[in-house]
């Protein structure tokens, strides 16, 4: 394996407009519409980047809040928690 491909596969998508790893096209951020069924999960994503070429989702941990967090604080209510 040469050392592109591994550099390639390596990297992170920290913010909107970083390269796609799949297929290098820049991401855009998404917000999820409905968290209603994922209630019965330990955390939810507020927010998480999509390539709009290959469609591949990327999730990222700065993003990552539990249940109980949203259900506390008021500015997590454009989730749609159902609650």
């Amino acid at each position: 394996m040469n050392n592109f491909y591994k550099s390639f596969k390596k990297r992170r998508i920290l913010k909107e407009g970083d390269l796609c790893r799949k297929c290098n096209t820049p991401v855009i951020k998404k917000i999820p519409k409905d968290t209603r069924g994922r209630l019965k999960r330990a955390y939810c994503f507020t927010y998480y980047f999509y390539c709009p070429n290959c469609k591949q989702k990327y999730m990222v941990e700065k993003a990552k809040i539990t249940i109980e967090e949203a259900k506390k604080t008021s500015r997590f209510n454009s989730l749609n928690l159902g609650i």
